[in-house]
């Protein structure tokens, strides 16, 4: 048999999917044309476009060193080159490569039909980088698409000369021909992108961390034309932070966690805010990434007061996150609005095993002191309330590999490091925050009472009076009759608690005092405002029957969706109809509201409908099989019992997390009843602190807002009225919390 040979061919039709199908944004495809003019030394890339309809044209004008014919030839035409890898500096500014699988170009597929070349190249250090010749390309993409044609039969024209050159070199890249249209949200994504392109936090005037970039010439891309003024702004919301984090490595390797508490307005309390890892038991040698990452709270104590929470809350939603930066460049999609790449936002949402496990290797290296550590975890941030960077360098960590896609790192062992790396951060500083937060809070308290005593009345100040003047008596005695230290001591102790729990109990009652007037003009407010909804809901019923007047002009397809759309409308304006009505009643009823037996159902149900759209909008489920439908409760005032339910359910709601359930039933008569839910697991033997006032496990959430701490004692002190009890009790197979309800 005769040995023959064989050669590998490319089908023309790999330029289309490298370009067009691989690259999967807009951004993504523009990006890997500037990264290019990073990697020719220039300093400034000019991005404009004087239409962005289809068939529009954008411009990327650069200052850089240019593309040589042997560049063009070997390099910008020849798929997957190996110049970038082999030389993985340029020339100039000895930048590192952004660039390294030659093929980022060819993303200009995507883009438009046509790309036209024209660059100014230079012989580099052999004539002091000036200008030595001009070449001039057109592709025209879609010409290329001849089926089973091979990619080294395709024949691209260039001209090159040396004539009328100008004094500095650049390159000009012409995208004619879009092939889609740009609208306000893709240049909004743009000018998002364009922001966080390189190093955020040097826009900021933060300083990156890595020494060779404080002396490299900078690089900045300007918008023009159409393009102009799009770029993001996030100043308010970094200086919102309550501090930063910074990530590191000490000069023995061990990975370095440091806290910069920024927006702390009262004074600081003393802790250690660094902490140290032994790599040897964590992390290789070739995996050393830095970072910085700003820390958000919705508590306006430990924030600068720049913004309102709801304000601060959007801006978490549009710029917060951790983007990743590969050789000084982003990398996709970590840090992009809803990505959760860290695991921060489940971690904030469930307390997984995995993060006590995490901050029990952190407590072998940090002195935590006395602290709960299930509460302290419940400060973890979402990534919508975290705002960082992540440096990673080839040359510190080369097994971070970029996919060929552009679209995030290979899931190997590195990136597994990277994700706990960033976590055990995050959550040192959670525990650290709330270590701070608890020392103000203390100090807080204590000013409490002081302020108590000052605007108490003139029995209370006698009776405090009084009790100081017992203390300053026994304590002059016990030195007249010589009585030892260790006798008087506990005496004294107890007299000076006395103290405190007068002073404590005074001071609540005023609290308690200030909350009813609050609570008094808020039900005068939301009184006013259920009589505004009911004109409203009117209007509304009224336009909806203006609009089923239109549906005999619309198709038969689009009927379907317009009477859904409808019909939801219709529902939701009922269902808060009836809440309003229920809440309006007892109001304008209240000399006649008096204590009665109602059926226990038709109350939770009531409730229930008020929580539903959340529930649904959050993907959780609320089971009322087990309520039996003919109990009534003992005598009470329905708004209580409302009130009651309420607060449960809608804690319930809030903790059941994404996709959660929730279950309730009754037991026995009387009203008694029982709720449990999936999600966050509450301690049972620790679990009568969350009766009392301001103890909150709360943090923010988008529907319901913040807890006030004052919940579970509200719903306590009713229940007590009625001789009820309510406590936490071992959940059911599958439920993580169970509170019930008993009525004697």
């Amino acid at each position: 048999m005769k040995q023959q040979i064989a050669n590998f061919s490319v089908d023309v039709a790999l330029i289309e999917e490298l370009g067009q199908k691989l690259v999967p944004r807009k951004f993504t495809a523009l990006s890997e044309l500037i990264k290019n003019s990073y990697d020719a030394d220039a300093t400034i890339v000019k991005l404009s476009a004087d239409s962005l309809e289809a068939g529009g044209t954008i411009v990327l004008s650069d200052n850089g060193t240019g593309i040589s014919p042997d560049a063009f030839l070997r390099g910008f035409l020849r798929v997957a080159t190996g110049l970038k890898r082999e030389n993985r500096k340029s020339n100039r500014f000895e930048r590192i490569m952004a660039g390294s699988k030659g093929i980022g170009r060819f993303a200009a597929r995507m883009l438009s039909e046509v790309l036209e070349i024209e660059t100014i190249w230079t012989d580099g250090k052999k004539n002091g980088f000036k200008p030595v010749g001009r070449l001039k390309a057109e592709i025209e993409w879609d010409k290329l698409n001849s089926k089973s044609k091979d990619l080294t039969d395709i024949q691209i024209n260039y001209q090159v000369s040396a004539n009328d050159l100008p004094k500095n070199t650049g390159t000009i890249l012409t995208l004619r021909g879009l092939r889609d249209s740009w609208s306000e949200k893709d240049k909004k994504k743009l000018g998002y992108d364009i922001h966080f392109f390189r190093d955020s936090f040097r826009a900021n005037k933060h300083k990156n961390s890595r020494k060779e970039m404080l002396n490299e010439k900078e690089f900045e891309i300007e918008c023009l034309g159409e393009f102009e003024g799009i770029e993001a702004d996030v100043e308010d919301f970094y200086k919102e932070a309550w501090g930063v984090l910074k990530l590191g490595w000490d000069k023995n390797g061990n990975a370095k966690y440091e806290l910069d508490p920024i927006s702390f307005k009262k004074q600081k309390p003393n802790l250690n805010l660094e902490v140290l890892l032994d790599t040897t038991k964590t992390y290789p040698e070739n995996f050393r990434p830095e970072g910085e990452i700003f820390l958000f709270t919705y508590e306006k104590e430990y924030r600068a007061g720049l913004l309102n929470t709801r304000d601060l809350q959007a801006l978490g939603r549009e710029y917060g996150g951790i983007r990743v930066y590969h050789n000084s460049f982003r990398v996709f999609p970590y840090g992009e609005p809803g990505d959760d790449w860290a695991g921060l936002t489940a971690d904030a949402a469930k307390r997984r095993r995995d993060t006590q496990e995490m901050t029990k290797i952190l407590s072998e290296n940090y002195d935590f002191g006395d602290i709960e550590l299930d509460k302290a975890l419940l400060h973890i941030p979402s990534a919508n309330r975290t705002f960082g960077q992540i440096s990673v360098w080839e040359d510190t960590t080369p097994d971070l590999e970029i996919m060929i896609s552009r679209e995030g790192f290979i899931a190997n062992e590195n990136f597994s490091h990277l994700i706990d790396w960033v976590r055990r951060g995050v959550h040192w500083a959670a525990v650290v925050y709330y270590k701070w937060s608890s020392v103000y809070r203390e100090e807080k308290e204590g000013r409490r009472l002081g302020n108590a005593l000052i605007h108490a009345p003139t029995q209370f100040k006698e009776a405090i009076s009084k009790i100081e003047i017992a203390s300053s008596e026994l304590r002059k005695l016990a030195r007249e009759r010589q009585i030892p230290d260790d006798v008087i001591a506990p005496v004294d102790e107890a007299i000076e608690d006395s103290k405190l729990r007068l002073m404590d109990t005074f001071a609540t009652l005023m609290t308690w005092e200030a909350i009813l007037r609050v609570l008094a003009s808020r039900g005068l407010q939301l009184s006013a405002f259920a009589h505004e909804f009911r004109t409203s809901r009117q209007i509304l019923d009224d336009s909806v029957a203006v609009l089923k007047g239109y549906a005999s002009v619309l198709s038969k397809g689009s009927k379907k969706g317009f009477f859904e759309a409808i019909d939801w409308i219709e529902k939701a304006s009922d269902r808060i109809g009836r809440q309003v009505e229920s809440f309006l009643e007892p109001m304008a009823n209240i000399k006649k509201e008096r204590r009665r037996k109602r059926v226990f159902r038709e109350v939770l149900e009531s409730v229930v409908a008020l929580y539903q759209g959340i529930a649904e909008t959050m993907g959780v489920s609320i089971d009322l099989k087990e309520v039996d439908k003919n109990i009534r409760t003992v005598p009470m005032f329905t708004p209580e019992l409302e009130s009651v339910i309420g607060n449960l359910l809608s804690n319930a709601v809030k903790f059941s997390g994404k996709n959660g359930r929730i279950r309730l039933g009754t037991i026995g008569g009387k009203g008694s009843f029982f709720i449990e839910n999936t999600g966050i697991e509450v301690d049972i033997k620790d679990s009568e602190k969350w009766f009392s006032p301001f103890e909150s496990t709360s943090i923010p959430d988008e529907f319901l807002g913040t807890g006030t701490g004052l919940g579970l004692t509200i719903v306590r002190d009713i229940v007590n009225q009625y001789q009820a009890q309510i406590s936490f009790r071992r959940p059911s197979q599958n439920y993580k919390t169970r509170i019930e309800v008993v009525f004697q």
